[in-house]
Parts: C-alpha cells; structure tokens; sequence
C-alpha cells in the first residue's frame, strides 16, 4: 500500500481567527460557513483551536449577558496539538487516538498553520492509498494476500496444537474425530481410539518439579509423534492424558499400537523413584467403533469413554499395560 504523509489528505481550506476575535464574530464564522471548528493563529502560527464543544461550553455566560467581550483567546482550547505535514498517516491516528481529539492541526517545519486533519481525513487516506497506487501494486496485493492465507494458515495451526509436547491439542482432537465419526456413521466403517495416561505423574511432578514434568511430556509427545502411521493421529487430551486417533483401524490393529506406545514409552528409560518399576512407564486404554455394536445415536463421545474405562480397568491391574474396551483380555508388561 502506497505511503501516505498527513499532507496528501489533510484539509488545506481552514478558516482561522485571530486570539481578540469577539465570539460574535467566531459564531457567525461557524454558522455561515457551516464548520465544525476554526484555528486560532497569531502570526500564521496556529496557538488554539475552537469546535463546536467549546462554543457550548461558554453558552450560559452568553445566555446571562456576560459573553459580549469574549475572545478567541477566552474560550479556545490552547496549545493545540499539532503534527508535522510530513508525518505519516500511523503517526496521525496514534495522537489523535492518544488525545481522544477528532482533529489535529498540521504545520510545517516552521510552525506555521497549513492545514487540518480529521478522524475522516484518516479513514478516507487507505482508500486514498490503494486507489493511487492500484495499477503498480497489483502483484505486491497478491503476494501480501498469499502471506496473510500463509500467516492465517500458521495461527490455525497453532491453535490447534499443543506447545509443550507438538502435538494436536483438544480442540483438534474434538474436530478430527468429530470428523472421523461422521464418515464411520455414513458408510458403516470402523475407527479406534487409544488413551495413554502417564503412569505416577502426579508424583513425579512433585518429586522432581514441573521444569522436569515439562521436559518428560515434551519427551514422550515426540516419541510417540515418531512412531504412529500416517494416516494416524496424535493429540493432548489433558494434563498427562493421550489419545490416539486410528481411522479404519480395527481393534486388533489398535491395540496392538497402544501396546507398541506403551512400550516406546518405557524403553526411554526415563527416572522416576515414585514408580515401582524406578522409570516412566504409561497405560493404555483402547476402544473400537464398530458398525455392528454401535448402539443407536451414540457419538464419537462412546467410543472414548469404552477406552477410558479400559484405561480405569490398566490402571486398577497394576500400570504400565494395555487393556482392551474394558474387557479382561489385558497385556500385561513383564517389564
């Protein structure tokens, strides 16, 4: 967009007093003229402004007689604020915004009044800029749009990503298996979920700090971030808690991946003195939507909480397994 300096959309025609001039006459200024404001200037040098605000504020000493010698001087607002010709328009609104001002006077490098910008003035200059400059700038619109899609690309990835352990977080958990859901529903497909929670976490955050929790949960998010398939997803669902998402994943295939996460996990090797077995270690909980068994209505929400109560049920056996659906078929770790 073309660079626009305050003179290239500053009003040039202001009408300006000078500080004896009576209010009367000030008055009949702003009413035949129909302006909203006038310039107080002695030797050309703008000293206060006069709006409409002011003549209002000195309304009731007119009304009780009292009015007849005031002056510019008298009811001016003084000094004015004032900015440079050669400004640029970001400079303009930041003072006019600063001030709570709807108009700022514009001097030259000498000080001298040439001209008034308003909040209009600044609202016009954009219009101004791309109309001026539409012919040579076509291709820097193009590529300035192509950088806000990349940038807008970039926030919406980030948005649903988790920061600490790079991986998708809940809210792109709900959209992709919202998602997945849907596509099972319609044509009869099936889909599986694993949940993985941290075994002793809680102990292990307060033995060793939450720096080192951090680093633990960074560690495993890209662990497991190598090992799952393509077509596969990975996502925070809270705190300690990981699910993955396996489109047309049957619930053999699943949980043979949540056996395959848990044993990632352990291999680190990572310390933790809370854990019988001195390292971390996770459990897994692993859920199947079949077409056949999917009870009627029933959403992706089912699917998760089967795998939950799996989880519950690793969890109850001992840690550091895999249970299937809540059922008693669990593989356990021999460590």
């Amino acid at each position: 967009m073309l660079k626009l300096d305050v003179e290239h959309v500053m009003s040039t025609d202001v009408t300006t007093v000078r500080p004896e001039t009576s209010l009367s006459v000030i008055a009949s200024e702003m009413t035949s003229q129909r302006i909203s404001c006038l310039v107080v200037c002695d030797n050309e040098s703008p000293v206060g402004i006069i709006s409409e605000r002011d003549l209002a504020r000195v309304l009731s000493t007119v009304l009780n007689g009292d009015g007849a010698q005031l002056t510019a001087a008298d009811i001016m607002s003084s000094p004015p604020i004032t900015i440079r010709r050669n400004a640029r328009i970001p400079e303009a609104m930041e003072i006019i915004q600063r001030y709570s001002i709807r108009r700022l006077v514009v001097t030259d490098r000498t000080g001298k009044l040439v001209g008034l910008i308003t909040q209009t003035d600044l609202l016009k200059s954009h219009s101004i800029a791309i109309e001026a400059a539409r012919d040579s700038l076509e291709g820097l619109v193009a590529s300035r749009t192509t950088e806000l899609e990349q940038a807008n690309r970039q926030l919406e990835a980030m948005a649903l990503e988790d920061s600490l352990m790079g991986i998708g977080n809940r809210r792109a958990m709900e959209l992709e298996i919202e998602k997945c859901h849907n596509i099972a529903a319609r044509y009869h497909r099936t889909y599986s979920v694993v949940l993985l929670d941290i075994d002793h976490f809680k102990g292990y955050n307060d033995h060793y700090g939450h720096l080192h929790a951090d680093t633990v949960l960074t560690k495993i998010g890209q662990t497991l971030s190598e090992f799952i398939r393509g077509t596969d997803s990975l996502y925070r669902y809270g705190g300690e808690e990981i699910l993955i998402l396996l489109p047309e994943t049957r619930l053999s295939g699943a949980r043979h991946a949540g056996e395959r996460a848990r044993q990632r996990v352990e291999s680190l090797g990572i310390e933790h003195e809370g854990s019988p077995l001195k390292i971390v270690t996770m459990s897994a909980g692993v859920a199947e939507r079949r077409p056949s068994a999917a009870p009627a209505g029933a959403d992706w929400h089912t699917v998760v909480q089967q795998a939950d109560r799996a989880l519950y049920r690793a969890k109850a056996e001992g840690r550091n397994r895999s249970c299937v659906d809540g059922r008693a078929d669990a593989l356990a770790s021999t460590g």
